[in-house]
């Protein structure tokens, strides 16, 4: 018997959205999203639960900061949340022209660093003391056709 696959979809994050994700995510990130930010941050759902919020800060006309905060939720559903999360990527980018993605990840963490590199970020530099003394981070690059 064949099992029913779960509905993931992508939408604009509420302030619950991300609230959830401070209490749920896995880093414990807190986050500072307000008025035009929370237009640009988005809430990946599976089966009507939020299951990671994501989101970029424009830098330049065509470079952004990018992030996201996964729940156990998405670890458990990972592949699903990789495909949403590069789909919305791919349609952002085409939508409002942008041509670079790049993001910060701690040095010494491998999750992240796998989770970048699935969605075709590549490690352009290392960040000496970027989060403090002895707290290298690597700068990650996705760059759009």
């Amino acid at each position: 018997m064949r099992q029913q696959e779960s509905e993931l979809n992508y939408r604009i994050a509420t302030k619950e959205d991300i609230e959830f994700c401070e209490k749920h995510g896995i880093s414990g990130g807190k986050f500072e999203i307000e008025g035009e930010l929370l237009q640009e941050t988005i809430a990946v759902e599976l089966d009507g639960l939020v299951i990671g919020i994501g989101g970029w800060i424009k830098i330049t006309d065509v470079c952004v900061w990018s992030w996201t905060e996964l729940t156990p939720g998405a670890t458990e559903n990972i592949f699903g949340f990789f495909r949403k999360t590069r789909d919305w990527m791919n349609t952002t980018a085409e939508v409002n022209g942008i041509k670079r993605y790049q993001c910060w990840i701690d040095a010494d963490n491998e999750k992240r660093i796998r989770f970048a590199e699935h969605l075709g970020f590549e490690k352009e530099s290392l960040m000496k003391d970027f989060n403090g003394k002895g707290k290298d981070a690597f700068l990650y690059v996705k760059l759009m056709d």
